[in-house]
């Protein structure tokens, strides 16, 4: 979603989370409402998703959203952002796969995990920038049932000496004594 001229906040801070929450309710129970029943619908922040079983009723819903976030909000949705797919292939939002009945992790969130690692193996990254990354990657795949990719990514990492892997959801630097 653009904001309209002069309006938003800088993305990634905490304000501006709480408030496109805020701001964005009214749109969460008309887009609920409009898909009704057979439809799911889910957002964070400025970016959601809807599901349907009826391809006219999503198309519809393009249009429709944009006629209400633009009287309702002052608000336009990005005109290359929209991406439509059979549902039986998922739905990409937020660093998932959405399917009936099941999330994954994205591949292009695995390998950005594997190129952080990467990097720490070649010397092109400080263990402390490692210990960041995995531990923000790692607060993302906790939500998801990815116990064994916690594990490979932890036997990938080859120098281990002061760290700590704690219950494999975080990475903690020890000190040598």
């Amino acid at each position: 979603i653009l904001k309209s001229k002069g309006m938003g906040l800088p993305i990634g801070n905490v304000p501006s989370h709480y408030l496109s929450n805020l701001y964005l309710t009214i749109f969460d129970k008309w887009a609920v409402s409009y898909l009704g029943r057979n439809g799911r619908y889910g957002r964070y922040a400025d970016d959601w998703h809807a599901m349907h079983p009826d391809k006219d009723k999503l198309l519809n819903m393009i249009s429709d959203a944009r006629k209400f976030l633009r009287e309702e909000l002052s608000l336009t949705l990005h005109p290359e952002k929209i991406y439509l797919q059979e549902i039986g292939k998922g739905v990409r939002f937020c660093g998932a796969v959405i399917k009936k009945g099941r999330v994954y992790v994205s591949n292009s969130t695995l390998g950005m995990i594997y190129g952080s690692i990467d990097r720490y193996n070649k010397g092109k990254a400080s263990k402390d920038m490692l210990v960041r990354s995995i531990n923000s990657y790692f607060g993302l795949l906790c939500h998801y049932k990815t116990y064994a990719i916690r594990w490979r990514l932890w036997k990938r990492i080859k120098d281990k000496e002061n760290l700590c892997n704690v219950n494999m959801l975080k990475l903690k630097m020890t000190q040598n004594r």
